[in-house]
């Protein structure tokens, strides 16, 4: 099956030519084959899913937050703890 599922994303992606390939974190299996597929393409792979943060998602890369470097503003971090703390 799994097999399956790789020649088909194979040919998906002859087709589309992705420079990046951004999913849903719902089914850890597909994404999976996915994710190995495209990687063999060298193509970046990620998770777009909601945050606790209201009006914000968060990307994830096989299911773990991808960061920054750069440190937010300070400002910023303590509008998102009013919001949160606050409702």
């Amino acid at each position: 099956m799994a097999l399956a599922m790789a020649e088909a994303f194979d040919k998906v992606l002859d087709a589309v030519r992705p420079t990046v390939i951004v999913t849903f974190p719902m089914d850890r299996y597909v994404s999976d084959v996915l994710e190995r597929v495209g990687a063999a393409r060298g193509i970046p792979f990620y998770e777009l899913t909601a945050s606790a943060v209201p009006n914000m998602s968060m990307l994830l890369y096989r299911g773990r937050l991808i960061t920054r470097a750069a440190e937010p503003d300070p400002a910023l971090v303590d509008q998102i703890v009013h919001d949160i703390a606050d409702p």
